[in-house]
């Protein structure tokens, strides 16, 4: 068997940031599905919908939250926390001083858990329900 010279050229593959930016593909320009649109206020809201425009707009700081909004929310979220906290409490103590059941160890478990994902959960739509009230507040429409 003979063997075939085949003579090929190397590719030279060249990793700079103008290589990248072949076919218009810069990094620094945000696209339109990047871009959320700004938050209208809605006045007089529900508490159901306040909870849905409190997650809805995670992470967008951008446009405004009416006063309704704004307390139905901080509501929703405090009585959560207090509600999560008092089970957590009550059922420590019971863990605590060797009277729960099973059932009860294991609930507290996952509740030990879940009370810091809830929290963590709730970061980002907080801090930017009080930036779209501030904006209202302020006048600002972004």
């Amino acid at each position: 068997m003979s063997k075939q010279h085949l003579h090929h050229e190397p590719l030279e593959l060249h990793d700079t940031p103008d290589a990248l930016n072949i076919d218009g593909i810069y990094d620094d320009e945000e696209t339109d599905s990047e871009v959320r649109a700004a938050a209208v206020p809605a006045h007089g809201v529900s508490l159901p919908g306040a909870i849905r425009r409190f997650y809805g707009n995670y992470w967008n700081s951008r446009g405004g939250a009416s006063a309704s909004e704004f307390w139905w929310a901080m509501l929703w979220v405090a009585i959560v926390t207090v509600l999560l906290a008092a089970a957590m409490s009550a059922m420590g103590d019971m863990v605590t001083n060797g009277t729960a059941s099973s059932l009860v160890r294991t609930v507290y478990m996952l509740m030990y858990w879940l009370v810091p994902l809830w929290v963590m959960a709730n970061i980002g739509p907080f801090i930017s329900l009080i930036r779209r009230r501030l904006n209202a507040k302020q006048g600002i429409v972004d």
